[in-house]
């Protein structure tokens, strides 16, 4: 029997989920920036997935509480109904021209709350977008170079990974790009032992109930360096992802 790869898409609003999520499968089954949670199977290639698209994770400022509500009651209902209560990865969407701002962490301290806090290093990948950026023309290296490179929480993030990481260009219309860096996706989901199960989730369950809770105020941090230019002369800032 076919084995069906179950992937889970989460980031932040305008990182680039539902266009990796389209890219996967090779066409546009998802809708950009939409609001709700998305499931649609597929060929990856030549693998059968299955991909959830989330929306964003981490975005709200203004009644953090209720859309934290919502976002969990929605999550649970996929997870139960619609992955038959496992998954095989979670794919950690971050745009490579922004830095690792305070949203960027709070969204993956969500992410752990919600799944629990291991789940980056069991399942976790980590999907950089806007390849099409990539090389800077200032530098000539590779990602898998560029990756190893970076500091700060950054580098703590892709090594909780266990360095499971690919660079997307979803921009591309090379349809030999389109396939490589689809198969270089899969060859990583295929690396890893174990599914996220449903004991995993419920082990999650308190933390996910603390979330439900949380009090806005205490999340109240100005949106305004929300979207900072990756790269700054001369600068590498502990944190930051810098070209």
């Amino acid at each position: 029997m076919t084995r069906n790869y179950k992937l889970f898409l989460v980031g932040r609003t305008s990182n680039g989920k539902s266009s990796t999520g389209n890219s996967i499968l090779s066409s546009k089954p998802f809708s950009l920036n939409s609001e709700e949670i998305v499931v649609k199977s597929g060929k990856a290639n030549q693998y059968d997935v299955t991909l959830v698209d989330g929306y964003g994770i981490g975005d709200s400022v203004k009644d953090l509480k209720g859309d934290m509500k919502r976002l969990i009651y929605n999550i649970e209902k996929v997870f139960n109904e619609n992955l038959n209560n496992c998954f095989s990865a979670l794919l950690l969407v971050i745009p490579l021209y922004v830095r690792y701002t305070h949203q960027e962490s709070e969204s993956v301290r969500v992410v752990k709350s919600i799944f629990g806090q291991n789940v980056f290093e069991k399942c976790g990948i980590i999907v950089m977008t806007y390849g099409d950026m990539f090389p800077p023309p200032t530098r000539c290296t590779s990602f898998d170079t560029w990756c190893k490179e970076q500091k700060g929480d950054i580098r703590k993030l892709l090594s909780e990974c266990n360095n499971r990481y690919v660079l997307f260009d979803n921009k591309t219309c090379d349809k030999n790009i389109q396939k490589v860096q689809v198969d270089k996706l899969m060859t990583e989901v295929i690396k890893i032992n174990q599914e996220y199960n449903d004991r995993d989730f419920e082990n999650a369950s308190t933390q996910r109930n603390a979330l439900k809770g949380l009090d806005a105020d205490n999340n109240s941090q100005s949106s305004e360096d929300v979207r900072r230019p990756l790269f700054e002369p001369g600068s590498y800032g502990d944190g930051s992802v810098l070209i």
